[in-house]
This record gives structure tokens, C-alpha cells and sequence, in this order.
């Protein structure tokens, strides 16, 4: 299980969604700490910065240790963006410095108000291995192929905190990984108290039983229940939801 430390109207409806066009993963209601849980003691440099009016605008930028250039390595004073997002515990496998102007200008980075804009994005791509943007609680930008089935694996390990129990997610994580890389989105909701997970787009369903999953055809949901698994149809979601 993973605890996203995260509250918003997304997280209290314990609903999430991703999507994947042009090889850029997106979604909302998947938090930072989510999203850095296969990055962990990579051995990679982080550069961040929190900006914008509001300050909910974050970025992160993944560089080699071995990149010649960047010399302009500043710690942070106070806590640093993955410090105050993730809490001391996690950000400790994190080797984090600001995102100063200086780096900035050297990776062709300019920001405007809440936003930023990269002026070489082919340069930009062969300094910085792995980049994150979130803004009011929503991430944007691309991910590798072999990235997607572990960030898809712990988004549903945040689903497990949801619903307060380790879960086998091995087979669902596979077929929403295929899922993704064809269509264009996914949904996912956790009813902690029926115990149950709803994922509309797939067509077709699989319940929790012991020892293995019953395969069950129908657009329904899971029901993931602890003695008798059931099977049950839910009410479309409301018109506007797949906004970000």
C-alpha cells in the first residue's frame, strides 16, 4: 500500500484517472509521492522548483550524475519541494538541488507566470532523463515504456490504501499497462466501505477470488470483497469528469 498523503476533491471521491497520448502519461489524483516510488535510489540528480501564483505549479528534472555542465548545485535552506510533498522519510532517496535560474538557463528553461517553456526539447531530452510536472495536484509529461507498468503498479497500490488491504494487482496492472499504450484513458475508484474497485474501461471484468481471478464478461465493476466476491453494476460517472 501506498499512503499518497494527498487531499483533495479527487482523493476523497478515492478516484483517479490517467491517460497516455503521445507517449505522455497524465492524470489526476496521483501524488507526487505516487509518482516517485519507481524512481527511488536511482542514482539520479534531481533539480525542483515550486512556482506560480498560487505555488501549484511543481517541477522536477531528473539529470545523470555524469552530465558535465549544471555546476550550479544548490541545496535547499528549508525544505525542499520533494521534502514538503513527501515527507523526510521518503525524500532521503532522493539526491534533490533548486531548480535555479542559472540551471534553468543552462537547460533552456523560461518560466512565465504558471508556466514554463522549454525552448530545445530535443536538447532538453539528452540532459534530463526523466521529467515531472504537476500543477494543482495533476502531473503531466512523458514517461518511458518500461516506466508506465510501474507508475500503473503503484497507482494501484494507492487504490490498496483506499481500500485498507494489500491486493494482488499483478494481472490488472498488466492489462491496464495494454490498455493505455492503445486507448486513451482509464478510471479508477475505491469503495472502501463495499470493499469494491470500478474501473468502467475495461470491457471485460475480473473479481477477487481464492486462490485466482474468475474471469467474468460485461461492462461492470470489481468487487472486491474478503468472503463472497459479487458482481455489480454502477452508475456512469457524471458528465465532465474526464476534465483535468
Amino acid at each position: 500500500m501506498i499512503d499518497l498523503q494527498l487531499q483533495d476533491w479527487w482523493s476523497r471521491q478515492r478516484l483517479t484517472q490517467l491517460s497516455y497520448p503521445n507517449l505522455s502519461l497524465s492524470g489526476a489524483s496521483v501524488s507526487l509521492r505516487v509518482i516517485l516510488e519507481p524512481f527511488k535510489n536511482v542514482g539520479a540528480i534531481w533539480y525542483s522548483k515550486i512556482y506560480g501564483e498560487y505555488q501549484d505549479n511543481v517541477l522536477l528534472l531528473a539529470c545523470s550524475p555524469d552530465l558535465e555542465g549544471l555546476s550550479d548545485r544548490v541545496r535547499c535552506l528549508e525544505q525542499s519541494p520533494i521534502q514538503k510533498l513527501c515527507r523526510e522519510n521518503f525524500s532521503k532517496h532522493f539526491t534533490e538541488y533548486l531548480l535555479t535560474d542559472a540551471v534553468a538557463y543552462e537547460l533552456e528553461i523560461r518560466f512565465e507566470g504558471k508556466d514554463f517553456l522549454v525552448v530545445d526539447q530535443e536538447r532538453l531530452g539528452n540532459r534530463v532523463v526523466h521529467q515531472i510536472y504537476i500543477h494543482d495536484n495533476c502531473f503531466f509529461k512523458p514517461v518511458e515504456d518500461d516506466l508506465l507498468s510501474k507508475i500503473i503498479g503503484c497507482v494501484l497500490e494507492q487504490h490498496s490504501f483506499y481500500l485498507g488491504q494489500e491486493i494482488d494487482w499483478s494481472e490488472i496492472s498488466a492489462r491496464l499497462t495494454d490498455h493505455l499504450l492503445t486507448s486513451s484513458k482509464i478510471e479508477i475508484q475505491s469503495d472502501p466501505k463495499r470493499q469494491h474497485v470500478w474501473i468502467p474501461q475495461l470491457e471485460e471484468k475480473s473479481i477477487l477470488s481464492d486462490p485466482f481471478f474468475k474471469k467474468l464478461s460485461a461492462r461492470a465493476q470489481w468487487l472486491l470483497k474478503a468472503d463472497k466476491p459479487v458482481l455489480e453494476r454502477k452508475k456512469p460517472l457524471p458528465e465532465g469528469f474526464a476534465s483535468i
